[in-house]
């Protein structure tokens, strides 16, 4: 069975990008990533960030042709 979500480190790795790249994104909007803990208040407390497979796809497939 594939992964349906990755951690940030996990995306980094593999897609050949950089984390700092996928931090960016997801800072800038263009990425969607989702806290591990579905409640705000245990999120703050350090839930995990992670990026469905799905959402990493599109991202994928929206960057620009070299």
């Amino acid at each position: 069975m594939s992964k349906l979500a990755y951690s940030v480190d996990e995306a980094a790795e593999a897609t050949g990008l950089s984390r700092r790249h996928l931090d960016r994104a997801i800072a800038a909007g263009d990425l969607a990533a989702k806290l591990s803990s579905p409640k705000k208040k245990d999120a703050a407390r350090g839930g995990k960030r992670v990026i469905l497979a799905s959402e990493l796809e599109r991202y994928l497939s929206e960057l620009v042709d070299a």
